[in-house]
């Protein structure tokens, strides 16, 4: 759903945001990104899962949060990832559950042009391997845990929150999505529990 690598001048870590569209939660214990293991954490339907590497993220005050630490919904990960790269998610079988081909030309916002901004998903109902569907994060809606050391800079992107380039798209159209139920809503991705 997002993820950020880090250039120079940057003291934020690299990072690869998970979003589950799913009805339920997943538990990601034994699953591996990039052939790193996920030693534990679950992502909740509808919720967001933050994999980092092992150095801190900065608050405005210059405080310190640490993946797997400060938050339930993360895990640290040992990730190392660059301009040009693939980002690969497989569950706890090995079976291939996610796939990213990115590189720093052919639309993706991952240029040098792109320095400090994470690149997001437009819309995570959509092709995530689809350039298009990739923008570099919004400078508007800057989260509290991209600062530097000296809190006096930011990058920007959206770990574990809504992405700041989101469309809007299908993500979050709730309603009955079971084909038998008589109050079916073929728009629906999300059930919200209303089937009947």
């Amino acid at each position: 759903n997002e993820f950020f690598f880090r250039k120079k001048n940057t003291d934020v870590p690299d990072y690869v945001e998970l979003y589950n569209m799913g009805n339920s939660d997943i538990d990601l214990e034994g699953w591996t990104l990039n052939d790193e293991e996920i030693e534990e954490g679950t992502i909740e339907a509808g919720g967001y899962f933050l994999c980092a590497v092992d150095d801190p993220f900065f608050d405005e005050d210059g405080d310190e949060f640490y993946t797997g630490e400060d938050w339930d919904n993360s895990a640290m990960v040992d990730l190392s990832i660059g301009y040009s790269d693939d980002i690969i998610l497989l569950d706890a079988d090995g079976n291939e559950v996610d796939v990213v081909n990115y590189d720093d030309d052919d639309g993706w916002p991952t240029s040098s042009s792109d320095k400090g901004h994470a690149a997001e998903l437009i819309d995570p109902a959509s092709d995530n391997n689809d350039p298009s569907n990739w923008a570099s994060a919004s400078e508007e809606d800057v989260s509290p845990w991209l600062h530097n050391e000296d809190s006096d800079e930011n990058d920007f992107g959206s770990p574990l929150e809504v992405n700041t380039v989101y469309s809007g798209g299908s993500e979050e159209t709730s309603g009955c999505t079971d084909g038998n139920a008589c109050n079916y809503d073929p728009d629906a991705t999300v059930d919200d529990g209303s089937c009947l």
